[in-house]
């Protein structure tokens, strides 16, 4: 990440460590989603993410390359009393994207002018198949866009403008001199964890959503759709459960937490589709699904315990 969002309002002003504690405390009571970056000995700035209220990461930055850092290192690298601080509250799919690009390493950097040459750009990586996130940064917006084989994934994909986020590209967002940066994630980080979990779970329940249909019918679908929602609601994810399956907006910061979201979801769908066509159909649908999805998806499922058995 090369910049963080200097389209948006922010909060900026010399502050202390007691301070950043105080600030901390309001995050965490309102359980807001933000991220802070701290000035130090230039170009080293601090950057700390909040996924509602919580910190998710911190990491140390010299304009080019983050690496993440304790509490600890966070105090102790901050001398010299006040320094510039600034705040920005954040949409979850922002911060989370911003999360995943913060502990990613850039493989190849591309400049470009207006949206034909965007254009050319997303055509060589539909041809290369490229997989990965890339970040780019333009005159008017800053994107995080997610591209699987070539294909641009809108779930975890998103503009950042002065007047709001959004999935989709543009023609304005490109207008003038624009950078991408194509960066690789590490496999075995938080970010990149959370990531393959959240495709896995999206999959699985867009497959059961789809035979279960196929089997009860469509207003059975519609039915169970609806006492998920509720089910769910009091908890404040962002998740929209729609017959496509699972859509996950939500900031978690590890796959704990999210397995945790996960389970209470699958759970819902177990007891209404046991109530409508019986154990047996139901365990049936589950593991045929399951065993459908690739085996990265099944994996990462099944290391947050989320499998058929335990729900039906």
């Amino acid at each position: 990440m090369r910049l963080a969002f200097p389209h948006l309002d922010q909060v900026e002003e010399n502050s202390t460590v007691d301070k950043l504690a105080l600030l901390q405390l309001r995050l965490l009571d309102k359980k807001l989603t933000a991220l802070i970056e701290i000035g130090l000995e230039p170009p080293q700035r601090l950057t700390l993410f909040y996924a509602h209220g919580g910190q998710a990461g911190a990491f140390l930055s010299d304009g080019e390359t983050f690496q993440p850092v304790s509490v600890t290192d966070i105090f102790s690298k901050w001398t010299g009393g006040a320094r510039p601080l600034r705040l920005l509250l954040l949409p979850d799919k922002a911060a989370r994207a911003a999360w995943m690009a913060a502990t990613s390493t850039s493989r190849a950097r591309r400049n470009g002018r207006g949206p034909a040459d965007f254009t050319q750009l997303n055509a060589a990586w539909k041809r290369e198949a490229t997989t990965g996130l890339v970040e780019v940064i333009t005159e008017r917006a800053q994107g995080f866009l997610y591209f699987q084989n070539g294909a641009l994934l809108e779930s975890e994909s998103i503009w950042i403008r002065e007047n709001g986020p959004a999935s989709q590209t543009d023609a304005s967002d490109l207008a003038g001199s624009w950078e991408a940066f194509i960066l690789e994630t590490p496999p075995n980080n938080a970010a990149s964890q959370c990531f393959t979990l959240r495709q896995a779970a999206r999959a699985w329940s867009g497959a059961i959503f789809d035979s279960y249909s196929n089997i009860a019918g469509e207003k059975f679908l519609q039915v169970m759709l609806r006492e998920l929602r509720v089910q769910i609601a009091p908890w404040q994810w962002n998740f929209q459960v729609e017959t496509g399956g699972l859509m996950d907006d939500h900031f978690f910061p590890n796959t704990a937490a999210l397995g945790h979201a996960y389970r209470a979801l699958f759970m819902g769908i177990g007891a209404q589709m046991e109530f409508a066509i019986g154990a047996n159909l139901t365990q049936r649908m589950m593991n045929e699904m399951f065993n459908e999805l690739a085996q990265e998806e099944r994996a990462s499922l099944e290391s947050q315990r989320l499998i058929p058995a335990a729900f039906s």
